[in-house]
Protein backbone atom coordinates (compact mmCIF):
# COMPACT_ATOMS: atom_id res chain seq x y z
CA UNK A 1 0.00 0.00 0.00
CA UNK A 2 2.47 2.41 0.84
CA UNK A 3 4.77 1.39 -2.49
CA UNK A 4 1.14 2.62 -3.86
CA UNK A 5 0.92 5.91 -2.42
CA UNK A 6 4.95 6.64 -3.09
CA UNK A 7 4.16 5.46 -6.54
CA UNK A 8 0.75 8.14 -7.23
CA UNK A 9 2.35 10.84 -5.67
CA UNK A 10 5.21 10.59 -7.48
CA UNK A 11 3.28 10.42 -10.61
CA UNK A 12 1.09 13.31 -9.55
CA UNK A 13 4.61 15.57 -9.34
CA UNK A 14 6.17 14.60 -12.46
CA UNK A 15 3.33 15.46 -14.60
CA UNK A 16 2.58 18.41 -12.94
CA UNK A 17 6.41 19.30 -13.46
CA UNK A 18 5.50 18.68 -17.11
CA UNK A 19 2.42 20.56 -17.29
CA UNK A 20 4.16 23.56 -16.24
CA UNK A 21 7.58 23.08 -18.54
CA UNK A 22 5.21 22.76 -21.29
CA UNK A 23 3.39 25.90 -20.76
CA UNK A 24 7.15 27.40 -20.02
CA UNK A 25 8.23 26.30 -23.31
CA UNK A 26 5.09 27.05 -25.01
CA UNK A 27 5.22 30.41 -23.82
CA UNK A 28 4.85 33.60 -26.41
CA UNK A 29 8.15 35.43 -27.54
CA UNK A 30 6.77 36.71 -30.76
CA UNK A 31 4.25 39.23 -29.26
CA UNK A 32 6.15 42.32 -28.65
CA UNK A 33 5.31 44.80 -26.39
CA UNK A 34 5.39 48.18 -27.79
CA UNK A 35 4.61 50.37 -25.04
CA UNK A 36 5.52 49.16 -21.75
CA UNK A 37 6.80 52.32 -19.99
CA UNK A 38 4.13 53.30 -17.31
CA UNK A 39 3.19 54.44 -14.10
CA UNK A 40 0.69 52.88 -11.59
CA UNK A 41 0.18 53.64 -8.08
CA UNK A 42 1.42 51.54 -5.41
CA UNK A 43 -1.45 48.98 -3.56
CA UNK A 44 0.29 48.86 -0.69
CA UNK A 45 1.93 51.99 0.25
CA UNK A 46 2.17 56.17 -1.46
CA UNK A 47 3.40 57.19 -4.47
CA UNK A 48 3.60 55.30 -7.53
CA UNK A 49 6.03 53.27 -9.39
CA UNK A 50 7.23 54.18 -12.95
CA UNK A 51 8.60 50.87 -14.99
CA UNK A 52 11.86 52.97 -15.60
CA UNK A 53 12.84 51.99 -12.35
CA UNK A 54 13.40 48.32 -13.14
CA UNK A 55 15.90 49.74 -15.34
CA UNK A 56 19.39 47.43 -14.66
CA UNK A 57 17.24 44.34 -13.76
CA UNK A 58 15.20 41.30 -14.82
CA UNK A 59 11.39 42.59 -14.94
CA UNK A 60 9.04 40.07 -14.14
CA UNK A 61 5.47 41.74 -14.96
CA UNK A 62 2.75 39.50 -13.58
CA UNK A 63 -1.10 40.79 -14.13
CA UNK A 64 -3.76 39.38 -11.98
CA UNK A 65 -6.72 39.85 -9.54
CA UNK A 66 -7.47 38.22 -6.28
CA UNK A 67 -10.34 36.99 -7.33
CA UNK A 68 -8.59 35.51 -10.01
CA UNK A 69 -8.15 31.00 -8.81
CA UNK A 70 -4.79 30.33 -11.15
CA UNK A 71 -3.26 33.88 -9.35
CA UNK A 72 -3.96 32.80 -6.11
CA UNK A 73 -2.34 29.36 -6.78
CA UNK A 74 1.15 31.16 -8.62
CA UNK A 75 1.82 34.46 -5.94
CA UNK A 76 2.98 32.31 -3.47
CA UNK A 77 5.61 30.81 -6.51
CA UNK A 78 6.30 34.06 -7.66
CA UNK A 79 6.82 35.31 -4.36
CA UNK A 80 9.39 32.68 -3.52
CA UNK A 81 10.81 33.53 -6.97
CA UNK A 82 11.65 37.10 -6.46
CA UNK A 83 13.65 36.39 -3.04
CA UNK A 84 15.66 34.00 -4.82
CA UNK A 85 16.24 36.10 -7.68
CA UNK A 86 17.06 38.54 -5.39
CA UNK A 87 18.48 41.83 -5.68
CA UNK A 88 19.04 40.97 -10.29
CA UNK A 89 15.48 40.89 -10.56
CA UNK A 90 12.50 43.24 -9.67
CA UNK A 91 8.81 40.96 -9.44
CA UNK A 92 5.49 43.66 -10.41
CA UNK A 93 2.94 42.63 -9.00
CA UNK A 94 -0.08 44.30 -10.93
CA UNK A 95 -3.28 44.00 -9.59
CA UNK A 96 -6.43 44.59 -12.14
CA UNK A 97 -8.82 44.69 -8.82
CA UNK A 98 -11.51 47.32 -8.72
CA UNK A 99 -12.19 47.14 -4.86
CA UNK A 100 -8.85 48.44 -3.42
CA UNK A 101 -10.10 46.86 0.46
CA UNK A 102 -10.66 43.08 -1.61
CA UNK A 103 -6.56 43.50 -2.50
CA UNK A 104 -4.94 44.98 0.50
CA UNK A 105 -7.42 42.18 2.70
CA UNK A 106 -6.08 39.65 0.35
CA UNK A 107 -2.81 40.60 0.73
CA UNK A 108 -2.39 40.97 4.24
CA UNK A 109 -1.65 37.08 3.77
CA UNK A 110 0.99 37.90 2.35
CA UNK A 111 4.80 38.80 3.71
CA UNK A 112 5.57 41.85 0.83
CA UNK A 113 8.77 43.29 3.21
CA UNK A 114 10.95 41.88 0.02
CA UNK A 115 12.81 45.26 -1.94
CA UNK A 116 12.65 43.64 -5.26
CA UNK A 117 8.68 43.49 -4.96
CA UNK A 118 6.16 46.12 -6.02
CA UNK A 119 2.97 45.61 -5.85
CA UNK A 120 0.87 48.22 -7.81
CA UNK A 121 -3.30 49.18 -8.53
CA UNK A 122 -4.78 49.41 -12.24
CA UNK A 123 -8.52 49.43 -11.57
CA UNK A 124 -9.65 50.55 -15.21
CA UNK A 125 -7.49 47.95 -16.43
CA UNK A 126 -5.52 50.34 -18.43
CA UNK A 127 -2.04 49.48 -18.37
CA UNK A 128 -2.96 45.73 -18.85
CA UNK A 129 -4.81 46.98 -21.64
CA UNK A 130 -2.13 48.90 -23.30
CA UNK A 131 0.03 45.36 -22.84
CA UNK A 132 -2.44 43.54 -24.35
CA UNK A 133 -3.12 41.21 -21.58
CA UNK A 134 -6.04 38.86 -22.45
CA UNK A 135 -6.44 36.78 -20.01
CA UNK A 136 -5.33 36.15 -15.92
CA UNK A 137 -2.36 36.03 -14.61
CA UNK A 138 -0.80 36.70 -17.89
CA UNK A 139 3.54 37.56 -17.45
CA UNK A 140 5.72 39.33 -19.08
CA UNK A 141 9.52 39.04 -18.88
CA UNK A 142 12.22 41.95 -19.64
CA UNK A 143 15.89 41.34 -19.56
CA UNK A 144 17.98 44.45 -17.90
CA UNK A 145 17.81 46.49 -20.69
CA UNK A 146 14.08 46.44 -20.01
CA UNK A 147 13.45 44.53 -23.53
CA UNK A 148 10.79 42.20 -23.85
CA UNK A 149 11.58 38.93 -23.70
CA UNK A 150 8.46 36.67 -23.36
CA UNK A 151 5.37 36.74 -22.33
CA UNK A 152 3.59 33.51 -20.58
CA UNK A 153 -0.18 32.89 -20.80
CA UNK A 154 -1.77 31.53 -17.95
CA UNK A 155 -0.57 29.95 -14.70
CA UNK A 156 2.50 28.44 -14.52
CA UNK A 157 4.72 26.79 -11.69
CA UNK A 158 7.15 29.08 -10.69
CA UNK A 159 9.04 26.90 -8.70
CA UNK A 160 10.11 25.13 -11.59
CA UNK A 161 13.93 24.84 -11.76
CA UNK A 162 13.80 25.17 -15.34
CA UNK A 163 11.87 29.08 -14.71
CA UNK A 164 14.61 29.88 -12.45
CA UNK A 165 17.19 28.75 -14.15
CA UNK A 166 16.01 30.79 -17.49
CA UNK A 167 15.66 33.96 -15.14
CA UNK A 168 19.17 33.87 -14.28
CA UNK A 169 20.54 33.40 -17.72
CA UNK A 170 18.86 36.02 -18.73
CA UNK A 171 20.32 37.97 -15.99
CA UNK A 172 23.75 37.73 -17.60
CA UNK A 173 22.63 37.20 -20.95
CA UNK A 174 21.80 40.93 -20.64
CA UNK A 175 24.50 42.16 -18.59
CA UNK A 176 26.38 44.03 -21.56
Amino acid sequence: MRSLVVICLFGTTFVLAMVAGVLWMNSDTGNVVRNYDFKLPHALKQGEFSFTEASGKVAIVNFWATWCAPCQRELPALLKLADHLGSSCVLVLISVDEDKQALTGFLKGFDLRLQNVEVLWDPASSVAGAFGTRQLPETYIFDRNRRFDRKVLGFIDWSNPEVGNYLLKLKDKSGT
